[in-house]
């Protein structure tokens, strides 16, 4: 989670300083270097206090005790009775006793031993944000194609950053279906990213004359102002206690657990990074299943029908433009044997472009939506319909339309459904109608078929 709060402050303050020097007008170089000197500091602090309100918050409008520790150590009871929790302060220490324990101490970044790290120059994704606020560099090289990394990379590229992100094609963004990161990919192009396939032979910090690293690639040879290890996170669950209490583990220290969060000894739960859950959103709901099945098990069984681990959880990046992503994907489908209607298969797909929407290209006119849709035949004389099984944005505001979209994969919602739902006038949600429409022009078996072709994303 705080991770998220990194990137999510960093853009905010890049978007506002940004949207200044465009009124200003002038030098946009000239002005960026001193508007992000005077302000980025403030305008980053504004939006990470922000975000923690916002768990403080929740956290106290639930009734929840909220204790700040230097240190917490628990002592497990295997037949799961009662387990104890010791969370030692600066002057007390004090013990608590729980019959369930869920473990939610996140990830942190991977730092292996053949990086020379070196504060403000060579860097992890958790120091970033404090080298930053000493000046915006001219050049930064971003040592891998994940998440983190490329949403850096975006954000600085847009303000007129010279970006480098060493990866190869087919490790970048891997968790992405097909058509966002080729779409992604392309908007590298547009930001003048450079993507660097070569291995790295070696990394050398500066030196006193030339503080810059070198990074060499074979024959070519780099030298940024900054670089960025965005390589992997290890989960936090050293020092708790746990391997002395036989808590059993997956790789990268990650907690091993069940479809139900349960880790091998009755009563401990985990949840988020320290299991590998990767997704902000998905450590949220697993928060949910877990209080639910303990508190309010009823519940559970009349409104959860899938976990945090199903693929019903949206994946958001802040990239620029933003990207989202919920359920499955062509290539997932055709994986499983799943064909396309192209093959004769139920599979259908449809799209809306943003510039299609007087709102879209309001905001900028580049993106799309894709849906996946199913066609499930009718039985016993009911109509045919078409099922969404996956949602893909690429776009501004497409962090906030993959709600929707989640609803729509999660209750298993059809195109036919959408395409007669009113749906209010001049905004983007209407993207879904669209897309939806399309579904159905371009199914054989939809009686909308070959209405209008469809409008591929370009």
């Amino acid at each position: 989670m705080r991770c998220v709060r990194f990137i999510q402050a960093v853009r905010e303050a890049v978007k506002r300083i940004g949207a200044t020097c465009d009124s200003l007008g002038g030098n946009r170089r000239l002005q960026l270097q001193r508007l992000w000197e005077k302000n980025f500091l403030t305008l980053r602090s504004e939006a990470e206090v922000a975000q923690a309100a916002e768990s403080r918050g929740r956290l106290q409008r639930s009734g929840v005790d909220l204790y700040i520790s230097d240190k917490t150590a628990l002592d497990l009871d295997t037949e799961g009775r009662s387990h104890k929790v010791t969370v030692t302060r600066p002057k007390t220490t004090l013990q608590f006793g729980a019959r369930n324990i869920c473990i939610a101490t996140g990830s942190r970044p991977n730092r292996p031993a053949h990086i020379p790290f070196q504060k403000d120059r060579i860097i992890d994704s958790t120091e970033i944000t404090s080298t930053l606020g000493k000046g915006l560099p001219k050049t930064i090289a971003i040592i891998g194609g994940g998440i983190i990394g490329v949403e850096y990379a975006t954000v600085l590229a847009s303000v007129g950053v010279g970006v480098s992100i060493f990866c190869k094609k087919e490790r970048f963004m891997v968790m992405l279906p097909r058509i966002l990161r080729e779409s992604l990919l392309s908007q590298l192009n547009n930001l003048h990213i450079l993507l660097v396939e070569d291995d790295i032979d070696y990394i050398e910090p500066g030196d006193p004359e030339d503080l810059r690293p070198t990074i060499r690639c074979g024959k070519r040879q780099f030298k940024p102002e900054l670089v960025l290890y965005s390589g992997g996170r290890d989960a936090n669950s050293e020092d708790l206690g746990l391997e002395e209490n036989g808590v059993e583990f997956a790789k990268y220290g990650r907690i091993a657990v069940d479809q139900d969060y349960m880790t091998n000894v009755k009563g401990v739960f985990a949840i988020g990074d320290v299991i590998g859950g990767g997704l902000a959103s998905a450590a949220a709901q697993g928060g949910r299943t877990v209080s639910c099945s303990l508190f309010a098990p009823a519940a559970e069984e009349e409104v959860i029908e899938a976990d945090a681990l199903s693929d019903n959880v949206p994946l958001t990046l802040w990239t620029i433009p933003e990207i989202a992503s919920v359920g499955r994907s062509v290539e997932e489908l055709q994986a499983k044997g799943i064909k396309t209607v192209a093959d004769g298969g139920p599979i259908v797909v449809g799209y809306a472009r943003f510039d299609e929407l007087a709102r879209g290209r309001l905001s900028g006119g580049q993106g799309f939506v894709q849906i996946v849709a199913q066609h499930i035949r009718g039985l016993k004389g009911r109509q045919s319909v078409h099922r969404i099984v996956g949602i893909h944005i690429i776009g501004t505001g497409a962090n906030e339309l993959i709600a929707l979209g989640g609803l729509l994969v999660h209750t298993k919602t059809t195109c036919e459904t959408v395409t007669n739902t009113p749906f209010a006038a001049v905004t983007l949600t209407q993207l879904f109608q669209l897309a939806c429409d399309d579904v159905l022009c371009n199914s054989p078996y939809s009686s909308m078929s070959k209405l209008r072709s469809t409008r591929m994303p370009v």
